[in-house]
């Protein structure tokens, strides 16, 4: 069996709509670690080797995991399903039916309001240019697209790393009562058990003591276990909202990036104004240089933009298209990609504000909040 092996993590129908004037299958990309530009085929970017395949693991492992599925899962088809997910390439696959359908509707969209743009599109605020059966696709498409990426698989390390270094440092403040676990002592052995507790209680061993890493297999399979579910809550979230259609009506583009699904907090609520269920959120969604997608939590619009509730379009001038490409440059992992190679604002962003630029910045960080809160960047 052949074996995809440079796997995007976003669509190469995607970036084509941003390719440049140098040839149709280059692309102008901005890095912001190595703070330069310059062009590269949309095959090479925003990809890595077998990003979803299944961690490389020992044939008894392999063995095992098979012999597990055969005992556990009763319905064939499924059974099926878990076995190439281990052993084939059952994600790439999958991520490629959805593109190509999602494809389609992203490309009818843009035809649809492209026929009118002769006319004023004033005339066209309420025609329906997404469509409910659009609507129906996207919402998998854009939350999988969300959750598909390597910025999710950092945020998965770093929550990772972040809760065990939690739940580490609440061991050392409640060291009397693990004192008295007799099932932990029993799993590390008397010995080391005893060392443990006595270095705690004389000081040798504290929180500033140790930091928590993360196997990077594990990451991996964790992102891959959770993917399409998380996908599959958040589709049920957005398909509800309600979907306006952006036109760029000035001369700068629509920038995307290499992870181009933006939340925008509309309501600065410290803890729970930035999840795809806030009230106030708007999830913003670039499709070309010249469209964009939003989709904005419907009882915000109701009360402070009620003239959007009807209207199917949204007009962007300059500083709209400058205020959104902002969103962009933020929300990068590490590149950001136009078809033009006029990246001098993103600069001075970056120069004025090197912490956006930091992909080693934290997105995660744990809080006091009802015994041990998380708020996710």
């Amino acid at each position: 069996m052949n074996k995809v092996k440079r796997q995007h993590y976003v669509p190469q129908f995607y970036l084509k709509r941003w390719v440049n004037d140098i040839s149709d299958t280059q692309i102008w990309i901005y890095d912001r670690e190595r703070k330069k530009s310059f062009s590269n085929s949309v095959q090479s970017v925003a990809s890595s080797n077998y990003f979803y395949d299944f961690p490389d693991v020992s044939q008894e492992q392999m063995d095992q995991m098979c012999e597990k599925i055969e005992e556990t899962i009763k319905d064939e088809t499924e059974k099926v399903k878990a076995l190439e997910y281990i052993t084939g390439q059952l994600y790439e696959k999958s991520l490629s039916e959805i593109e190509a359908i999602n494809s389609k509707v992203i490309k009818g969209i843009i035809k649809r309001v492209e026929d009118v743009r002769a006319l004023p599109l004033d005339y066209f605020t309420k025609y329906q240019f997404i469509k409910i059966e659009d609507i129906v696709e996207l919402s998998f498409f854009i939350a999988l697209q969300h959750t598909r990426t390597t910025e999710t698989r950092i945020v998965v390390e770093q929550f990772a790393q972040q809760f065990g270094k939690h739940l580490a440092d609440t061991m050392i403040d409640n060291i009397d009562k693990v004192e008295q676990d007799e099932e932990l002592k029993e799993k590390l052995g008397e010995d080391s058990f005893k060392e443990y507790i006595e270095s705690v209680k004389s000081g040798k061993f504290g929180k500033d003591s140790f930091s928590v890493s993360v196997n990077e297999k594990y990451t991996k399979m964790q992102h891959l276990r959770m993917m399409f579910d998380i996908a599959e809550g958040i589709e049920n979230i957005i398909k509800y909202y309600k979907w306006i259609l952006c036109i760029n009506n000035s001369e700068i583009p629509f920038f995307t990036c290499d992870n181009p699904v933006v939340k925008k907090a509309n309501l600065n609520n410290p803890f729970y104004s930035n999840g795809f269920n806030s009230k106030g959120i708007e999830i913003y969604y670039p499709i070309s240089p010249k469209y964009a997608i939003c989709v904005i939590e419907p009882s915000y619009l109701e009360e402070k933009a009620p003239s959007l509730i009807d209207r199917t379009i949204w007009m962007f001038l300059k500083e709209n298209v400058i205020h959104y490409n902002d969103l962009i440059v933020k929300n990068a992992t590490s590149q950001i990609y136009s078809n033009k190679n006029e990246f001098t604002w993103v600069e001075k962003r970056l120069s004025d504000t090197p912490s956006v630029g930091d992909k080693s910045r934290k997105r995660i960080t744990f809080g006091n909040i009802g015994g041990g809160g998380e708020k996710i960047d």
